[in-house]
């Protein structure tokens, strides 16, 4: 495997997320792949339809891919590539720091700071609205499954 087709493939391992998300177990709807360096656009069609088959999109977005390339690579590097990439499984990330906030603010613990600046009810509208979020991301991928 070349060193091109290496980095497309660590793109999508869970050990090369910034997150605790697996990419291979979550639903997507976009991603978006910007390399740098000496790379042809055959090399990136290429890899993009092999791991493309990899992942999991949303039915009604199945191309949802942007690219960028910047024949300009890093400084002492060859190439480079980042993936970013709207997932379902940003949901129990947005879960655990949603059951943090709510104990926190059952406690008042830091309101005074807050408010302020702003009325308590926009942290009353700003809980429904994560909850809503979170359950829109859980139910896409509880609903679209390999």
């Amino acid at each position: 495997m070349s060193g091109i087709d290496q980095l497309f493939t660590d793109v999508i391992s869970p050990e090369a997320q910034l997150i605790s998300v697996h990419p291979k177990q979550s639903t997507y709807l976009a991603t978006t792949i910007i390399v740098r360096g000496q790379v042809t656009l055959s090399d990136m069609r290429r890899n993009i339809d092999r791991i493309r088959n990899q992942l999991n999109f949303v039915p009604w977005n199945t191309n949802a891919w942007k690219t960028g390339l910047c024949d300009i690579p890093p400084l002492g590097q060859k190439y480079s590539i980042l993936s970013l990439s709207n997932s379902s499984g940003i949901w129990r990330i947005m879960d655990r720091l949603q059951t943090r906030f709510v104990k926190l603010y059952k406690r008042k613990a830091h309101l005074h700071h807050y408010l302020n600046y702003m009325e308590q009810e926009e942290f009353e509208s700003a809980i429904r609205n994560i909850r809503s979020v979170i359950d829109g991301y859980q139910k896409l991928e509880s609903n679209i499954q390999r």
